[in-house]
């Protein structure tokens, strides 16, 4: 049988700092560094990310964007193993 596309959600709480019109999403597969961009979003509260193998270990963090392009300082890393 085949197996359903493996993909990671991810949920947080937006910024609410004035100006604020996106986010950008970074994944790593080493815990607090390494971070790579994987996409720029909206400002909303929640991504799917279905590029992650079965078994590998994500490091995520988002940062907010405003409209002039200043950017927040990463957001507390959060952690996840792809089944």
């Amino acid at each position: 049988m085949p197996r359903g596309k493996r993909k990671v959600d991810l949920t947080w709480r937006q910024s609410t700092s004035p100006g604020v019109n996106r986010n950008r999403i970074y994944r790593s597969t080493t815990s607090g560094s390494g971070y790579q961009l994987r996409a720029t979003i909206s400002a909303t509260t929640s991504y799917a990310d279905t590029t992650v193998r079965s078994g590998v270990t994500y490091y995520y963090v988002v940062t907010a964007v405003t409209s002039a392009g200043t950017s927040s300082a990463y957001s507390n890393q959060a952690s996840v193993t792809a089944r």
